[in-house]
């Protein structure tokens, strides 16, 4: 069982770290909403196609101050690790 944990955690570890410089269409939309959140606009969350909880989880990463567009991405890969943990 330890060894199925242990090799659940380094794929999913190894697929973050390849993947870490791509971001999908979708994402963008996310990312968009997520930072029209973070200037004061919580009615961005409300709409007919984007689920709301991702965008505000997303949000936060707005409120960090310094972070640029390509660490950004990366910090959003690592929120995706820690959501599929």
């Amino acid at each position: 069982m330890r060894i199925y944990w242990f090799l659940t955690i380094m794929f999913g570890l190894i697929y973050t770290w390849v993947f870490r410089f791509y971001v999908q269409s979708d994402t963008i939309a996310y990312l968009d909403i997520a930072s029209e959140v973070a200037g004061g606009h919580a009615g961005a969350l409300l709409n007919a196609y984007w689920s709301p909880f991702y965008p505000l989880l997303l949000s936060a990463l707005n409120l960090i101050p310094g972070l640029e567009s390509g660490l950004l991405y990366q910090s959003l890969h690592l929120v995706n690790f820690m959501g599929y943990l």
